[in-house]
């Protein structure tokens, strides 16, 4: 998903590029190129920080919950691993979301400096 959706938005970033009045024609092609490095690396990148924060949760979920199961039911026990799974999952996508958005908004100030 997140691959896919970064080759969306360089798709999208290379169409206005080439749509773009103020940029040349080796304008045009280098931010085409940089656009389309850079949103393959963070398409990647963020596929590999998913699959680590999905480690986590699970990582988390059951330590705490096997840490608790002695002392507990069998039932809440199981619900408190699935609980900090989901939980710990969700905080990680909202937070990989964000950092995405802030690095974003850096490589847009940093295609800025150099083409206008």
């Amino acid at each position: 998903m997140a691959i896919a959706s970064d080759i969306i938005y360089g798709g999208s970033s290379v169409y206005n590029n080439f749509t773009n009045p103020n940029y040349t024609i080796g304008e045009t092609f280098g931010a085409s190129v940089m656009d389309a490095t850079y949103y393959t690396v963070k398409g990647f990148g963020t596929y590999w920080l998913g699959s680590k924060v999905d480690e986590l949760s699970v990582s988390a979920g059951i330590t705490i919950g096997a840490s608790i199961f002695l002392g507990a039911p069998i039932a809440w026990s199981a619900g408190l691993v699935v609980g900090l799974s989901i939980g710990i999952g969700f905080a990680g996508a909202v937070a990989i979301y964000y950092l995405g958005e802030w690095i974003d908004d850096g490589w847009e100030w940093f295609k800025k400096q150099i083409f206008e």
